[in-house]
């Protein structure tokens, strides 16, 4: 048995394990990992969510509600359990629980410059918010000048941001392939990481996801300048933008009223960017 002083740290290094094995989608592991963490810390929510979460992917569906439901009896507002169980029972209705997790590679949540980026969907569909999870894998579908997000079976989702569509349309009809995942789900918010997982020889040279701005110098998307910065513990920071203008090669200023969410994943593409705008003058 742990002493006092290092429960926190056991746990800590524990959950870290979990984590790992989830990402991974090594479910069985992640289900043991977890259930010992709860052997020996009873009360941890998290433990109780991530349980449910593995017992999700391997279908068991009423172990994956206790699960959940323990963490509900621990914390009562806790979002994530809430969630969990009403999907499952929008699934139990449905008669279409068996088919609605689908595996996501997991190099496609590490990000790389000018290559991926992490965007809130526009117009999303709450009954399918309901019925989808964090990891699970969508599909991007060109309908005219719109870029729809749907489920692999069709079902839509919601919306890329107007511009951003634009812009992937225009390169997917030069060749360009993506994937793309659901990596957060937050009541009537939907946030997908897209990737370019091929570029066309036609498009070489032109990156998917540009910035306008260095790392020093943070060129704001919104009328108020509204830019936030995340940093995570062991990487360069993020720059995050939110709102109505974007930069050059289609992603030009919206009109009046229409905002958009995206993270930008490329501050070093500012480089190129102004060597394209030299050799434009």
């Amino acid at each position: 048995m742990y002493q006092r002083e290092e429960q926190p740290q056991a746990r800590q290094q524990q959950a870290a394990t979990a984590i790992e094995f989830a990402r991974a989608s090594r479910w069985q592991e992640a289900v043991r990992a977890n259930r010992a963490i709860i052997k020996i810390f009873p009360n941890d929510v998290d433990s109780y969510n991530r349980l449910g979460k593995a017992l999700m992917e391997l279908n068991r569906y009423r172990d994956a509600k206790k699960a959940y439901k323990k963490a509900l009896v621990l914390d009562a507002t806790n979002r994530i359990a809430k969630k969990n169980l009403e999907r499952l029972n929008v699934l139990a209705k449905s008669g279409d629980l068996q088919a609605q997790t689908s595996q996501v590679d997991p190099a496609l949540f590490i990000e790389e410059m000018g290559k991926s980026v992490v965007t809130t969907l526009t117009n999303p569909v709450a009954e399918m918010l309901t019925r989808s999870n964090a990891g699970d894998a969508v599909e991007l579908r060109p309908q005219g000048t719109t870029l729809a997000i749907e489920t692999p079976k069709g079902d839509r989702i919601g919306e890329a941001e107007p511009k951003l569509g634009l812009r992937l349309i225009r390169l997917m009809e030069g060749g360009n392939k993506y994937a793309a995942a659901i990596t957060r789900l937050s009541g009537d918010e939907c946030q997908i990481i897209i990737k370019e997982t091929y570029q066309d020889p036609s498009q070489a040279g032109r990156l998917s996801f540009p910035t306008s701005a260095g790392p020093e110098s943070v060129r704001p998307y919104t009328k108020e300048r509204l830019v936030r910065q995340e940093t995570a513990p062991d990487a360069a920071p993020e720059t995050v933008a939110t709102g109505e203008e974007e930069s050059k090669e289609g992603w030009e200023a919206e009109t009046e009223g229409q905002e958009g969410h995206i993270r930008l994943t490329d501050a070093a593409a500012a480089e190129e960017a102004a060597a394209e705008e030299e050799d434009e003058e």
